[in-house]
């Protein structure tokens, strides 16, 4: 009988634990918020906001879910950072915004090319962003933090 209840009280006292939340490493963490294009062309008023993916916990990959503007379009997608500086964004798609002038996409498309073939990022302080990208030639996306 007493290790019956001893097994008992083993059972609840587990079941009270609850997991402890992952840590988010500070490099990743200071990822999240709306950030503004600066260069090349901060005339198109483009942001992008990363926002924790809480469904998917961060491991050594981190997930973000990621909302945005450029001049004619907004856009929803996913983001995957890690600690050393890679990034991939994945499952961008997007919608033309309403009353927009259409006479030319390029500039948009262009902006959301360059975005999904992002490889890598770093941050000079806390309120710059820069992220490397590969198409159509190599460059780099240089954003502000929004406050």
């Amino acid at each position: 009988m007493k290790s019956l209840l001893f097994a008992l009280s083993c059972v609840l006292l587990v079941s009270q634990c609850k997991p402890s939340a992952p840590k988010l490493d500070p490099k990743i963490a200071r990822l999240v918020g709306t950030w503004v294009l600066e260069k090349p062309d901060s005339a198109a008023g483009s942001t992008v906001t990363f926002a924790l993916d809480m469904a998917n916990p961060p491991h050594d990959i981190t997930s973000f879910d990621l909302q945005g503007q450029s001049v004619q379009t907004s856009y929803v997608g996913r983001m995957y950072a890690t600690i050393d500086g890679t990034m991939q964004f994945q499952q961008i798609s997007q919608t033309a915004k309403s009353g927009s002038d259409q006479t030319d996409p390029s500039v948009s498309q262009s902006y959301l090319v360059k975005l999904g073939s992002v490889a890598r990022y770093e941050q000079l302080t806390d309120s710059t962003l820069r992220l490397y990208f590969g198409r159509p030639r190599s460059g780099v996306l240089s954003y502000k933090i929004r406050r």
